[in-house]
C-alpha cells in the first residue's frame, strides 16, 4: 500500500522548521533524522517540548517527579546536541503530562502554542500523526492544526506510535498518497541519539522514557523515517 518511490523533498518548504513533541524524546523519535538533515542543509530548525515527561513514573518514582523532569530535560539538550540542535532553540511549555485535554490546559497551550508560532513563523510545522492512539499526541496535534488553521504554514505529520499499536481500521484509512519517506542519512547518530533517551535509567531502573517495548524501538532504528503530508 505504502509507495516507496515517494521521497521527502526538504530542498523547499523547511526554512524555517518547527517540530511540535508532547513529550522529551518524541522528536528524536520521530523525526530525529529529518531534524538532523535539515540542520546539515543549513536550514533552521526549533523544537517545542510540550511536557516535561513527569508521569512516565508516577507509579514507580513516587515523589520523585522534580528529579524526574530535570534528568528528562537534560536528556533532551543532548540527545538534540548530537543530532546538531543548540540548546537556545529548545522551547520547553512545562504542561503537566497526561493532561493536556483538560479545559484549563487546553486554553492555557493554545495561547502558548499560539505565541510561539508567531515568534518563530516557521514555513513548515511537523506533528504527531492523528492516528497515533494517545491522548497527549492527539490533543497536541489538534491544538496546531486549530492555530494553523487558515494559514498558508504546511503541517507535516511525523509517526511515533503510528507505528506500534494504531488500529487495523485507521492503517486502512492512511492516506499513503500523502505518505513519504526520508533516509537517514546519519543513522549512528540518531542511533545515539535515542540510546540518550532509553539507556539512562531512573532510580527504579526503568528508562527515564519508561519501559518502551522492544519492537516499538526497533521501529525507529530503520534507515527511513515516514511522514505524512497535510
Amino acid at each position: 500500500m505504502l509507495c516507496l518511490s515517494k521521497k521527502m523533498d526538504v530542498s523547499h518548504g523547511f526554512e524555517r522548521t518547527l517540530i511540535v513533541s508532547p513529550h522529551p524524546d518524541d522528536e528524536v523519535f520521530g523525526c530525529g533524522g529529518l531534524m538532523q538533515t535539515l540542520i546539515q542543509s543549513g536550514k533552521h530548525v526549533e523544537l517545542v517540548i510540550l511536557s516535561r515527561g513527569e508521569a512516565v513514573h508516577k507509579c514507580c518514582c513516587p515523589n520523585e517527579e522534580e528529579i524526574i523532569m530535570s534528568a528528562r530535560a537534560k536528556l533532551t539538550d543532548a540527545a538534540n546536541g548530537i543530532l546538531g540542535l543548540p540548546v537556545g532553540r529548545i522551547h520547553r511549555l512545562d504542561f503537566p503530562d497526561g493532561d493536556f485535554i483538560s479545559a484549563r490546559n487546553r486554553t492555557e497551550l493554545f495561547v502558548a502554542l499560539g505565541k510561539l508560532v508567531e515568534d518563530i513563523s516557521p514555513t513548515t510545522v511537523l506533528i504527531p500523526h492523528p492516528y497515533e492512539n494517545s491522548p497527549d499526541h492527539e490533543a497536541a496535534t489538534n491544538f496546531m492544526e486549530n492555530i494553523l488553521r487558515g494559514s498558508s504554514i504546511p503541517l507535516c505529520y511525523y509517526c511515533v506510535w503510528t507505528w506500534y499499536h494504531m488500529p487495523m481500521y485507521k492503517i486502512l484509512r492512511l492516506r499513503y498518497k500523502n505518505a513519504r519517506l526520508l533516509q537517514v542519512g546519519d543513522r549512528e547518530s540518531k542511533n545515539r541519539a535515542i540510546d540518550i533517551y532509553i539507556k539512562n535509567r531512573a532510580r527504579c531502573g526503568i528508562s527515564y522514557s519508561g519501559d518502551l517495548p522492544k519492537p516499538f524501538i526497533h521501529a525507529f532504528r530503520w534507515k527511513y523515517e515516514l511522514f505524512f503530508l497535510k
